[in-house]
């Protein structure tokens, strides 16, 4: 088996070292995913719940259902598949977010000069 073929190939050397090795890895690997994906939709929910929908209960709890929905959904494609879906937008919204601090960290510098040649001339 090529190694670069394999969708986790962490769990793959796990395997081979100890069949009970790779079981042990792929609960851990599970509880690791777990442990981001949870936290994360509760903390989606939360914003959106305060935010969006200023929490009303109803719609709240629809789009509860409706994200836990499309999140099963999500889950039953192949793990290589749903790599290739996510890691690409994941970066993209990662260069996104940095345009953005480096926007606001260059309009607060300029406000902060604003202020104090303000300052100087009061």
């Amino acid at each position: 088996t090529e190694i670069y073929e394999l969708a986790i190939p962490t769990l793959y050397f796990a395997k081979s070292i100890s069949n009970v090795l790779g079981v042990v890895f792929s609960i851990i690997l599970f509880c690791g995913i777990f442990s981001t994906a949870a936290p994360g939709f509760w903390t989606i929910m939360d914003s959106v719940s305060n935010n969006i929908l200023k929490g009303n209960k109803l719609k709240t709890n629809i789009c509860a259902v409706a994200t836990g929905v499309l999140s099963l959904a999500g889950g039953v494609l192949p793990f290589q598949e749903l790599i290739s879906i996510v890691y690409p937008y994941t970066g993209y919204l990662g260069i996104v977010l940095f345009v953005c601090v480096v926007f606001k960290l260059i309009k607060s510098k300029k406000n902060k000069d604003d202020k104090q040649k303000l300052n100087k001339v009061v």
